[in-house]
């Protein structure tokens, strides 16, 4: 289910229209998040052992560090990617909510950012934004 809403944010990338529930945003942000932790955080196991860490691997040096250099590639290439649906995501989840849609790009600025994300993931949907024929 959480990897379906997933799919569903990417096929909505450019849809800045009508709403997102929070079930939608979090799954988003989880499963995107987890891939860019899970690689970042294998290519910095590679480049431990390229580096002759534990020193009895000394020996996987230049193959480790390439896979390394590969994996953290692959976790920067995913945060840029997901930079599109986040916004657009953003952009839905605030007129969920009832916020204006420029506050949606608060997300963007490093401090105001966390708050932005909490009340999206927190505030549950408007009732006069269902009334407006903001809601699928």
């Amino acid at each position: 289910m959480m990897y379906k809403l997933y799919q569903q944010s990417w096929a909505r990338s450019f849809d800045f229209k009508g709403c997102s529930s929070r079930r939608e945003f979090a799954s988003f942000f989880a499963v995107s998040g987890g891939f860019i932790v899970i690689f970042a955080l294998l290519s910095i196991v590679f480049i431990l052992l390229s580096q002759g860490f534990p020193p009895s691997l000394h020996y996987l040096s230049v193959s480790t560090l390439s896979v390394g250099g590969l994996l953290a590639s692959v976790s920067f290439l995913q945060l840029i990617t997901s930079v599109v649906p986040a916004v657009s995501l953003m952009v839905r989840r605030t007129r969920d909510i009832g916020l204006p849609i420029f506050s949606s790009f608060a997300f963007l600025v490093p401090v105001a950012g966390i708050f932005a994300f909490a009340l999206c993931f927190f505030l549950p949907s408007d009732f006069i934004a269902q009334c407006r024929g903001f809601r699928k």
